[in-house]
C-alpha cells in the first residue's frame, strides 16, 4: 500500500523530476522509472492515499499523469488502460446486495453518478463522478465487505485495451439479456441477467 503506479510521463522525464514532484505528498524511499511509466513508493501508506486523492489534477511539464493504486488486479494486466470513472464489483451476497446498500457503501469513497446492480448474479458496477474515487476504491481492495462478507472490486478495460483485460461497457450496464458467456467484469452482460440500475441524485 506504499507504493503507486505513475503513467504518461514523457519518455524523457527524470527521477529528479518526479521525486521533486511527488515529494509533496511525503517522505518517498524510492522512484523506479520506466519508459514513460514509474513506480513511486513512499515510507507511509497516508502519501499513496493523498496522491490517489487528487487523481484528477496530476501534471509534471504541464502533461496529466494518471497515478494509480499498485497491485495486481485480475481483471487487467499492469498498465493496461482502464475506465477512470467506474468498477467492477463481484462476490455480492445476491440475497442481501441492494443498490441502496452499495450506494450507502461506496460514498464514503465519493460522489456516486450511478450503480447499475446484477443482483441475480451476485455482481454489478459502481459508476463514481471522479477518478480518484475509483483509485481509492481500489487501494482498499482488500478491506471490502458488506454484511460481514468480503466482496471483489476490479478496475474496468477500457474498450480496445490490451488482450486478456476485461472491457467495461461504455456505461458500466452491459447489454440486458443479450450477454455473452464469459467473466461478468468484462461488463457485457453475462447472460440472461437480471438488473437493477440506478441513477442517483446529488452524487449518492
Amino acid at each position: 500500500r506504499e507504493k503507486v503506479f505513475v503513467g504518461g510521463l514523457h519518455a524523457d522525464v527524470t527521477e529528479e523530476e518526479v521525486y521533486k514532484y511527488f515529494s509533496y505528498y511525503g517522505n518517498i524511499k524510492a522512484v523506479n522509472m520506466k519508459a514513460g511509466f514509474c513506480f513511486v513508493t513512499y515510507e507511509s501508506e497516508a502519501s499513496v492515499g493523498k496522491v490517489l486523492g487528487h487523481f484528477d489534477t496530476h501534471k509534471i511539464r504541464g502533461k496529466w499523469v494518471e497515478c494509480r493504486t499498485y497491485g495486481k488486479f485480475s481483471s487487467v494486466s499492469p498498465g493496461a488502460p482502464i475506465m477512470k470513472d467506474r468498477i467492477f464489483v463481484g462476490g455480492l451476497d445476491r440475497d442481501a446486495a441492494t443498490v441502496d446498500k452499495l450506494s450507502r457503501y461506496f460514498s464514503k469513497y465519493g460522489a456516486i453518478s450511478e450503480i447499475d446492480l446484477k443482483w441475480d448474479r451476485g455482481f454489478g458496477f459502481v459508476i463514481f463522478k471522479s477518478g480518484s474515487s475509483v483509485q481509492l476504491t481500489l487501494w482498499d481492495h482488500a478491506k471490502h465487505s458488506l454484511d460481514g462478507k468480503w466482496f471483489d472490486v476490479q478496475p474496468c478495460l477500457e474498450k480496445g485495451g490490451a488482450k486478456g483485460g476485461k472491457e467495461g461497457d461504455g456505461k458500466g450496464k452491459g447489454e440486458k439479456g443479450k450477454g455473452m458467456k464469459g467473466d461478468p467484469s468484462k461488463g457485457k452482460g453475462y447472460g440472461k441477467t437480471s438488473s437493477v440500475s440506478a441513477a442517483l441524485p446529488g452524487g449518492r
